[in-house]
């Protein structure tokens, strides 16, 4: 893999729940915003956007899942600003709202725990 994304890739995992631009990505490895978005796609199969938008659903779903932290919480940790936009979206990637994720993924736990015990 091309060095410029490598470093790229580390810059993404270590900043991914903050502002970031291309433009600022593209300048650290000496591209422009054009040819980084280029490279990037063919080196990692994915848009900057999209690698990004992935890191910060995943980790949502799992805070979702492993915490007891509010909605809102969640949406802010992972990098965005607006709870009712993140709702949105989170849907649209998902396939439910985040409340409506949490529950589903509780209640599939409860099941699997329950099946899990010999039968009498």
């Amino acid at each position: 893999m091309d060095r410029r994304i490598l470093e790229v890739l580390e810059v993404l995992e270590a900043e991914w729940n903050r502002p970031l631009s291309v433009r600022r990505l593209a300048i650290g490895v000496s591209l422009s915003p054009r040819r980084l978005r280029q490279l990037f796609g063919k080196e990692v199969g994915i848009s900057i956007t999209q690698y990004i938008r992935q890191k910060r659903l995943k980790t949502a779903a799992e805070l979702l899942i492993n915490t007891h932290m509010r909605i809102s919480e969640i949406c802010y940790r992972v990098g965005y600003d607006n709870p009712r936009s993140f709702a949105r979206l989170f849907k649209h990637f998902c396939g439910d709202t985040p409340s409506d994720y949490r529950l589903n993924k509780a209640n599939e736990s409860e099941n699997n725990n329950s099946m899990s015990w010999p039968l009498i």
